[in-house]
């Protein structure tokens, strides 16, 4: 029986930071593990990469899994069944993804015979937890709802009753889940590994909740392939302003760039950004994901050949 494990999270909560690490414990036991990942945005930036790492991925991109692509996944999750036949397969949603709709399609008879739901885990960004929760109230509560681990990240970035009240918090919310609250750094590869075996954690629950409305943000993305090079400053200065205004509301954008010094990745949210060497990049990647976003001002913004080194 294939496990099935979802790592779900708002918009730049870390997901991919945490399914990184999951990947990782996995290798070290062997495990054949193929991952499914469904990006809001008509560019995938993070496939690309992991393939990089020797892991299978298949890409869902350019809508989320619980509208109109609910079949590809199916048809996708079918097709790694029995073709592969791996012993886990980890889902990584798109940030607005519901997660009632993961229930209905383990339901399906041809999916359950020989796949098992096992760990359904939710991030939850630590530092931007209240105004995520207060803009996104509906939509936000379900990801944490339904989860049976809860995951904080950047816990290190917020202060100890900050912390203790998001946990009450959450606890309120799920009192059935295990939250992990510190820092992902002191994770061992023992913790990990406990989560995804289930040792932590109680079963998911299959029922649809009850709570009616609708959950869907209605966001929109724009994303491109970037034909030039940045210099350092060039690339700072951008992702400084992306909270300016200018290009609408920026919830996110991540994207991986050429710059005077090589590849380097970077992640905008919560009008943050972090950036990180990117080895082997042979092209530029961005998706942008945001309210009244204005296409024009960030296809300038992110391809204007200003510099070309």
């Amino acid at each position: 029986m294939t496990k099935l494990d979802v790592v779900s999270g708002f918009l730049g909560a870390g997901k991919t930071t945490l399914i990184k690490k999951l990947l990782s414990v996995c290798a070290e036991d062997g495990e054949r593990v193929v991952l499914i990942e469904n990006e809001f945005g008509e560019v995938g930036i993070d496939g690309p990469a992991l393939r990089m790492a020797g892991v299978e991925v298949y890409e869902i991109s350019q809508g989320c899994v619980c509208c109109s692509l609910k079949g590809d996944f199916t048809a996708a999750l079918k097709d790694i069944l029995i073709s592969l036949k791996p012993d886990r397969i980890i889902f990584e949603p798109s940030g607005i993804f519901v997660l009632d709709e993961i229930f209905d399609i383990m339901n399906n008879p041809d999916i359950a015979k020989s796949c098992l739901l096992n760990t359904v885990i939710t991030v939850v960004d630590a530092e931007n937890y209240l105004l995520q929760n207060e803009r996104y109230n509906c939509f936000f509560e379900n990801q944490i709802e339904r989860a049976n681990v809860l995951i904080l990240s950047k816990s290190q970035l917020v202060n100890a009753s900050s912390l203790q009240n998001i946990t009450k918090d959450l606890a309120g919310l799920n009192p059935g889940a295990k939250v992990i609250a510190q820092s992902w750094q002191a994770l061992k590869s023992v913790e990990l590994r406990s989560i995804i075996d289930g040792e932590l954690t109680s079963h998911p629950n299959y029922k649809r909740s009850r709570k009616s409305g609708d959950r869907h943000i209605r966001l929109e993305s724009w994303g491109t392939r970037i034909p030039r090079r940045f210099s350092d400053n060039e690339l700072t200065t951008l992702l400084a302003t992306l909270n300016s205004g200018q290009y609408g509301i920026v919830v996110r954008g991540k994207g991986v760039v050429l710059t005077e010094n090589g590849g380097v990745s970077f992640s905008y949210a919560g009008n943050q950004y972090v950036l990180a060497k990117e080895p082997g990049v042979m092209e530029g990647l961005v998706c942008v994901i945001g309210e009244n976003l204005d296409s024009e001002k960030l296809r300038q913004a992110f391809c204007a050949d200003y510099l070309n080194f």
